[in-house]
């Protein structure tokens, strides 16, 4: 979790430590960065490393071209947004012969079995076929694109923060960094009681008071239009209640003099 990669720092790292290969991510979902998938391929050119790429976040949210990774994963759930549980890995041609690593991450072995190699949910597969072959995804890309965009303008506009620099915000993920007063559980319990779920309850988002508006699935359009106002108006009033509630206290801890 964190920043955009810092690609001159990353293309002089290689320089001095010349790896075999990269793992870096596409999307960075905690925070909703984009990283550029061609620079990291050119940081990687003058040593020879192949690139791997965490695409989990990335593969269904928005166009993805794999040219030149070696390896990239992806998972059915997600931008996919079919029922969780199955993971995809993408590679271009080159792996281990079979028996030369665990099975459960052998690909040839998974390749040279010509169908199912272990046992698989038929419920998962057909979730996933249903959602590939039934999505209009350049629809879709084009929809979430723009709804993110319209989003993340109208939260600045009124003063609520998202973490990612609009140069380096992915579609479909925004994370927004509230103010002091504001916690998490509170703004999100509000948005709730008005019909709208945010994401807030893992310790990363709760510890720095961030909340998360994912475009992954189907969403509606007429309760997006809502969220900024409705983001802003429960801040206020946690904020609000976090000063009240500071105050009773210090006055029941006899700190402050009530006339």
């Amino acid at each position: 979790m964190g920043p955009s990669i810092r690609l001159v720092a990353t293309a002089k790292k290689l320089e001095r430590l010349g790896p075999r290969w990269v793992w870096g991510v596409l999307c960075e979902t905690s925070t909703g960065i984009l990283n550029s998938k061609e620079r990291l391929l050119a940081s990687c050119a003058p040593v020879g490393a192949d690139l791997c790429l965490d695409a989990v976040s990335a593969v269904g949210l928005f166009p993805v071209n794999l040219a030149g990774v070696r390896l990239a994963t992806a998972v059915s759930g997600k931008g996919l947004a079919a029922l969780p549980g199955l993971v995809a890995v993408f590679h271009d041609g080159r792996v281990a012969a079979a028996g030369q690593v665990p099975r459960y991450l052998d690909i040839a072995d998974y390749e040279s079995a010509a169908g199912v190699p272990f046992t698989h949910s038929s419920n998962l597969l057909s979730s996933l076929d249903r959602s590939l072959t039934a999505t209009r995804w350049p629809e879709k890309f084009e929809r979430v694109a723009r709804d993110s965009l319209e989003l993340r303008t109208n939260l600045r506009e009124l003063g609520l923060r998202v973490v990612a620099p609009e140069a380096d915000a992915a579609p479909g993920i925004l994370t927004i960094a509230l103010p002091a007063g504001a916690d998490s559980e509170g703004v999100a319990t509000a948005l709730s009681a008005e019909g709208i779920q945010v994401s807030w309850m893992s310790s990363y988002l709760r510890q720095r008071h961030w909340v998360q508006i994912c475009l992954m699935g189907a969403y509606d359009n007429l309760a997006l239009l809502r969220v900024p106002r409705l983001l802003a108006r429960s801040v206020q009033r946690r904020k609000g209640a976090r000063l009240r509630e500071d105050f009773r206290r210090r006055c029941a801890a006899g700190n402050t003099a009530v006339e």
